[in-house]
């Protein structure tokens, strides 16, 4: 999941023109991972991962992002 979360970091940033908005970089990254998380193939079951899920389902990303990461804007 970590080759995955630095690999849509990077992809976000090439195709928003070195965007410098650190929280939507790492809302799409958070968003891919759910997406593969939500695949299922070969991924164990993660409680971080299902609170996550949860929180992105119910719209509540951003908040989740304020307490789970120290995001400078």
């Amino acid at each position: 999941m970590l080759v995955l979360y630095m690999a849509s970091c990077a992809k976000y940033v090439l195709e928003n023109n070195y965007s410098k908005d650190m929280r939507a970089k790492h809302r799409a990254a958070l968003r891919d991972m759910i997406a593969v998380y939500k695949a299922g193939q070969g991924i164990k079951k993660d409680k971080k991962m299902e609170k996550l899920m949860k929180s992105d389902e119910a719209g509540e990303i951003d908040s989740w992002l304020s307490d789970n990461l120290k995001i400078s804007n």
